[in-house]
């Protein structure tokens, strides 16, 4: 379980290639489904920032769910919703230009915020952007371009800040 800070969850193809299915911070659990089932994990855990997780063991997680009904219910809730959120993803594939796509995920990550509860910006690359939204990483270029054009979102390198959320939930 994620106490502080932010990872980001990646899978690696046979040929090295990295795709960016998700970005968790506090609060949220990494890991569990491996920790259910002993099948082997889909993806690998990478540190954003300074982290501060609780770990603990396939046991003591299967233990801990055992002895708290409440807990394991929050987990079903919580895979759920990973579910619906990939489902989600899967439809805007095919319904959604990149720019449209790009500025739901923007609004997603944007707006999160930290343990302290100012906004965190977005620490990702295009290419990783580009993963998580089945898009090329010269599309998410073009698409970035036409929402800083917009004045929705100032980009640095790595750095992406939403600076009109309300703009960019009317384009997403």
């Amino acid at each position: 379980m994620i106490v502080d800070g932010r990872i980001k969850i990646v899978t690696t193809s046979d040929d090295g290639g990295e795709t960016l299915l998700s970005v968790r911070g506090a609060g949220s659990l990494v890991g569990e489904l491996a920790a259910l089932d002993d099948a082997p994990r889909l993806a690998s855990a990478v540190v954003l920032e300074p982290l501060t997780a609780l770990v603990l063991t396939a046991e003591e997680f299967r233990d801990f769910l055992a002895r708290h009904p409440r807990a394991a219910l929050e987990l079903a809730r919580t895979l759920i919703e990973r579910l619906r959120e990939s489902d989600r993803r899967r439809a805007e594939f095919g319904s959604y230009d990149v720019t449209r796509r790009l500025a739901a995920l923007l609004l997603e990550l944007g707006t999160r915020e930290s343990s302290d509860g100012r906004p965190t910006g977005i620490k990702l690359s295009q290419h990783e952007l580009a993963g998580m939204i089945g898009a090329s990483r010269e599309s998410v270029a073009r698409a970035l371009t036409t929402l800083r054009g917009r004045g929705l979102v100032e980009t640095g390198r790595r750095a992406i800040t939403v600076v009109d959320i309300e703009g960019l939930r009317s384009l997403a």
